[in-house]
C-alpha cells in the first residue's frame, strides 16, 4: 500500500497521520480511521495534502536565518557530535550537526573570518550556499548597524 496523502495542519512541525481510502471510498486517517471532519475536531485547520507538500511546508517552517554566535558555541557544536560535511578553506568553514531537528533539517554552523554563525536548514545545503547565506546575513547586520549609527 502506497501512503501518499496525509492529514496536516499548516504551520505545525509534524503530520497528524497518513490518509488511506477505505473500501467504501471514504478517506480516513490510517491509525484511528477518522474522516477529515473528525480529525478537524481534534486538530482545527487540518487539511488533506500530499506527504511531499507537507514535508516541504514543515521544512520551510523549521528553517532559520543565520545568527551570529560566539566562538565557544561554535567549538562546542563542532565537538559535541561528529560533524557532517565539515569543509574548511580560506577564511571560511562550515559543517552540519549529525542529528536532525526535524526531517532533513539540522543545525548548520559556519565560520566566516573571525565571526561564527548558526542556523537551521536542510542537511543537503552545500558549503558554498551556506557561506553565501552567512555573507548575506553579515551584510544585513552591517547595514543595520550603519543605519542605527545614523540615528
Amino acid at each position: 500500500m502506497e501512503l501518499e496523502n496525509v492529514f496536516y495542519v499548516p504551520g505545525q512541525r509534524w503530520v497528524i497521520d497518513f490518509a488511506i481510502v477505505r473500501g467504501d471510498g471514504v478517506t480516513v486517517s490510517q491509525l484511528q480511521g477518522h474522516t477529515l471532519e473528525e480529525v478537524q475536531t481534534r486538530s482545527p485547520g487540518a487539511i488533506l495534502m500530499t506527504y511531499q507538500e507537507a514535508v516541504e511546508q514543515i521544512e520551510t517552517g523549521c528553517k532559520t536565518e543565520p545568527r551570529q554566535i560566539d566562538a565557544e558555541d561554535f567549538d562546542y557544536a563542532l565537538n559535541v557530535l561528529p560533524p557532517m560535511q565539515w569543509v574548511r578553506g580560506g577564511d571560511a568553514e562550515s559543517f552540519w550537526m549529525s542529528e536532525r531537528t526535524n526531517g532533513r533539517v539540522t543545525g548548520i554552523y559556519a565560520r566566516l573570518g573571525a565571526t561564527y554563525w548558526k542556523f537551521e536548514d536542510v542537511c543537503t545545503l552545500p558549503h558554498a550556499e551556506i557561506i553565501a547565506k552567512v555573507r548575506k546575513a553579515q551584510e544585513s547586520r552591517r547595514e543595520a548597524a550603519l543605519a542605527a549609527d545614523k540615528l
